[in-house]
């Protein structure tokens, strides 16, 4: 064979091996395609089936006030009723309310005035629908408490509940999930107009939208318009990838597609309007329109007017950008835009449209929803339903948690220990509770002397409680020992205790004085510290433990004679629940911060029983309630002699442990029961004492909420 022949051979041989490689890439090709592809789309369809399908929302569950009721001939102040409508969002205006949240407010020759227009709500019992009234104020005197004069449109008036906060899962998210039914169609129709026109027509992206908006981005240099899709925003808004490449634009355009041929357009834009972020309050992040809807306007969707739905939509495209408390013109020209183009789209006419745009923002003066202001409460709302939830349902199962908090009794309690505990030394603290005498229900908890908590005093600050011990020393006396009254004499003398571990127990009287042998009451009306360890004696160390473990206070295992003068650790929210058995007059010995507990369908899951108190002889009872009495004018309570004012009948008693290190006043009128307890956090003496420190605290209050309610 020539050379010829054979170099022709050869380049044969290589063209046919080029031939067969060119056939095979297509092939190579489809093969990796499909290696990777199918993969990876089933990888994303897993995640459209786990992300959206077959999503639960992490819904908080809500916590609320009691709710402010009215009738006529009720003692209600202008100022209470105003703080209540501030707190609730209600918007003044100054024709007839028209709408739900609003109110208009005038003076009268002898009085004030309202007209609501209340938005309604759903309680425990059942749904209120809003109601329409005219309420008027007046006092019959000067020296009088304001009245409900009459009241128009109701027998009762009930204003909803201040949504105290909630309990949030760790992302931090504020949401109340609704369906597209509860929503205005005009505001469904408006999110379509302004961010997806061609939402019901595409199949989860759409190439037209995504062009033009490159387009105008390329001519202004920078971005002016999106072109995704409401799916392509849902997708986005739910996965939140933080990384920004083309990579996550090409995975969410395919995870939108994918949904579509899963979920229909309706529970595509339900899911965007509940998974959408609509602004942040404080550090909690407002999703959800439901949401927005409360938080901006302090009301519920389907009672939104046209403009507020407009200011809505415009927000979605910048919560900080446009928002309305901050930047109100930017708010007004976004909104103003919007109405423009649902009445280019026909959703709305254009006399609305024109309508629309004179009204103001409209917005509440504050968010709605109160993030910090009863902390405290709201701790002890935590910790009572830890007991009868399982974990985690507080911050998913979306619960509505209504308590017995008053926010206007909150409020005063808050601002008079901030101005009146300074006045009593620098350095000092305070903590706070206030319950009704009757039932026992929480109205109000303080655990710090400043305005904003640091510290819940009040629930954790376990410290002696002194002389506050004593009224129940001698009603285990009159309880236990057949022979004693408190007319019976006792002996305020010197006397050595043996502890048992070969030393004695030696307690002085405050002023270092003894007073020989005089009958129990003066004991009890003074305080005598020598006396008491006398009459606890009689009684016994363990049989005192034991019938205060039937009051309800929890002693521990070894108790040291020193218990007889107050030598235990409470917090004053268990002093309160000690004292509220002499307040209810032996009717109830339970503090109550809930009232009932619901799920988010309106279903009863828990609701407060009255407690079964102790039993105990009412005479007894009507013995310590004389002299805890006469203490608040001729005992170690005289000095509430300064607040005529106050109105009684009055009882109390004062704590004060070794250096005035913790000072206490517990006292209660037939409408209140409040402690208070100042110290300092170092556990320093103070060189005062209840009466001096904790009791000006106590009478303050009482006046604040006396003149106010």
């Amino acid at each position: 064979m020539s050379k010829k022949t054979t170099r022709t051979a050869k380049k044969n041989r290589r063209q046919s091996v080029r031939r067969a490689h060119r056939r095979r890439w297509p092939w190579f090709i489809i093969g990796v395609a499909i290696g990777v592809g199918v993969p990876w789309l089933a990888y994303l369809d897993y995640l459209v089936k786990t992300a959206f399908i077959h999503h639960r929302w992490q819904t908080p569950s809500q916590v609320y006030a009691a709710p402010l009721n009215s009738y006529q001939g009720m003692t209600l102040s202008p100022e209470r009723l105003q703080y209540h409508l501030r707190q609730l969002g209600y918007q003044s205006v100054k024709t007839k309310p028209d709408a739900p949240g609003q109110y208009r407010h005038w003076r009268t020759n002898t009085g004030h005035a309202w007209e609501i227009h209340t938005r309604g709500f759903r309680f425990a019992e059942g749904p209120q629908a809003p109601q329409q009234v005219r309420l008027r104020l007046e006092k019959a005197t000067p020296d009088t408490p304001w009245q409900v004069e009459s009241l128009q449109g109701a027998n009762v008036l009930t204003l909803e509940p201040v949504r105290l906060g909630g309990f949030y899962s760790a992302t931090g998210e504020q949401r109340q999930p609704v369906t597209l039914s509860q929503l205005p169609t005009t505001l469904i129709q408006g999110i379509q107009a302004v961010e997806d026109r061609q939402f019901k027509h595409h199949h989860g992206i759409n190439l037209a939208g995504i062009l033009r908006a490159a387009w105008h981005n390329l001519k202004a240099g920078k971005v002016v318009q999106g072109g995704s899709t409401i799916t392509q925003q849902l997708v986005k808004n739910r996965l939140r990838t933080p990384q920004r490449s083309w990579r996550r634009k090409i995975n969410e355009a395919m995870l939108a597609v994918l949904l579509e041929q899963h979920l229909d357009k309706g529970a595509i834009l339900e899911d965007y309007l509940n998974e959408a972020y609509w602004g942040q309050n404080g550090k909690l992040a407002i999703h959800g329109i439901a949401e927005a809807v409360e938080y901006y306007f302090g009301t519920s969707p389907e009672q939104l007017d046209l403009a507020e739905q407009a200011l809505l939509i415009g927000l979605v495209k910048g919560p900080s950008w446009y928002n309305p408390r901050k930047h109100p013109e930017r708010a007004l020209q976004r909104r103003n835009l919007v109405l423009r183009l649902m009445a280019d789209t026909g959703i709305i006419s254009e006399s609305a449209r024109t309508k629309a745009v004179k009204k103001p923002l409209g917005v509440t003066a504050i968010g709605h929803i109160n993030t910090g202001l009863y902390s405290d409460f709201l701790q002890l709302v935590n910790q009572r339903l830890q007991q009868r939830f399982r974990p985690g349902q507080l911050q998913n199962a979306g619960l509505r948690i209504f308590t017995t908090l008053e926010p206007w009794a909150q409020h005063q309690l808050n601002e008079t220990l901030a101005r009146q505990v300074p006045k009593a030394g620098a350095g000092l603290q305070a903590a706070a509770v206030l319950t009704q005498a009757q039932s026992g229900e929480i109205l109000a908890l303080d655990g710090d002397a400043r305005r904003i908590s640091g510290f819940n005093r009040a629930l954790l600050a376990r410290r002696q409680i002194g002389s506050l011990i004593k009224p129940f020393i001698y009603l285990a006396g009159l309880e236990l020992l057949p022979d004693f009254s408190l007319d019976s004499p006792l002996a305020d003398e010197p006397v050595a205790v043996s502890t048992g571990q070969g030393t004695s127990w030696r307690p002085a009287n405050f002023s270092r004085r003894s007073h020989g042998t005089a009958p129990a009451r003066e004991a009890l009306l003074h305080s005598w510290n020598l006396a008491t360890v006398h009459l606890g004696l009689r009684i016994g160390l363990k049989p005192l433990a034991d019938f205060l473990q039937h009051l309800g206070l929890q002693t521990p295992r070894q108790v040291h004679p020193s218990l007889f003068l107050g030598a235990i650790d409470l917090s004053p929210l268990e002093v309160t629940q000690l004292y509220q058995l002499l307040a209810s007059r032996g009717s109830q010995n339970k503090t109550v911060a809930l009232r009932a507990v619901t799920d988010t369908h309106g279903r009863p899951l828990l609701r407060m029983k009255p407690s079964k108190p102790p039993i105990l002889k009412p005479e007894h009872l009507q013995q310590i309630l004389r002299v805890l009495h006469q203490i608040t004018f001729s005992g170690t309570a005289a000095s509430l002699q300064k607040w005529p004012e106050l109105q009684g009948p009055l009882f109390g008693k004062t704590g004060t442990t070794n250096g005035g290190r913790d000072n206490w006043f517990a006292g209660f009128n037939p409408r209140y029961l409040l402690t208070v307890w100042v110290g300092r956090d170092d556990n320093k003496p103070t060189g005062l004492t209840g009466a001096k420190a904790a009791l000006p605290v106590w009478a303050e209050s009482m006046l604040a909420l006396q003149e106010s309610r």
